[in-house]
Parts: structure tokens; C-alpha cells; sequence
């Protein structure tokens, strides 16, 4: 489920994108998902080749990134702003642990000492 939430964003990113620069893709809410990515294939297909393949790595990237977001665990504390690499940085006490996108999601910031 993660990953095709992860994809359907990558793909909304994308076409935005695609649009922005004059590309020419038409997808709606209402079709599958797989028809959607169907289209964006297509779209890529298209494309001259440096453009096909800087498409490629940029969707590679976004993807490693919302990946280490999912995996990444922090630490946060009962109360404060911040979230940390370390449960021992700025003597939290009782700190849990939770994936680095959850902590964001609590709009918590990164602490600028241990910088996780």
C-alpha cells in the first residue's frame, strides 16, 4: 500500500512537471491507477532519450527519498519541537522511537545538534 501511495505521488509530481514543460499527457482521477502509470509510460516513451532518461532519474531519486523517509526511525520526546538521531541528545526523557515521516507528520523539526 505504501508503495503505491509512494508511486501515485511520484506520478502526480511528474505530470505537474510534464505539464510545466509543455509536455502533453492526459490522465484523470477517475482511471486506475494502472492506467494512469499506463500513460505516463507512454509519455515517457515519447520523449527524446536525454529527456526519457533524466525523467527516469529523477522519478529514481524522489523514490529513494520517500523510501528512506518510511524507514528512517528518530527519536522524539514527550514534549518539545524537535526530533533526534540519538535518544540521548538534549536529555530527553522517556523518548520513543518513530519513523522520520511520522515525526514530520507531528510537525516535529530536525534537531540542529545531532542533525538526524
Amino acid at each position: 500500500m505504501k508503495r503505491t501511495a509512494t508511486i501515485a505521488l511520484v506520478l502526480l509530481l511528474a505530470i505537474s512537471t510534464a505539464l510545466a514543460a509543455g509536455g502533453s499527457l492526459s490522465i484523470t482521477s477517475s482511471q486506475s491507477l494502472d492506467s494512469q502509470f499506463g500513460a505516463f509510460r507512454e509519455y515517457l516513451d515519447e520523449l527524446p532519450r536525454n529527456e526519457h532518461d533524466l525523467w527516469l532519474a529523477e522519478l529514481a531519486l524522489i523514490c529513494r527519498e520517500q523510501q528512506e523517509d518510511t524507514t528512517l526511525q528518530v527519536w522524539i520526546p514527550e514534549s518539545g519541537k524537535r526530533f533526534h538521531k540519538h535518544a540521548e541528545c538534549s536529555g530527553m526523557k522517556n523518548p520513543r522511537q518513530v519513523p522520520r515521516q511520522e515525526a514530520v507528520s507531528l510537525g516535529l523539526e530536525p534537531c540542529k545538534r545531532c542533525k538526524p
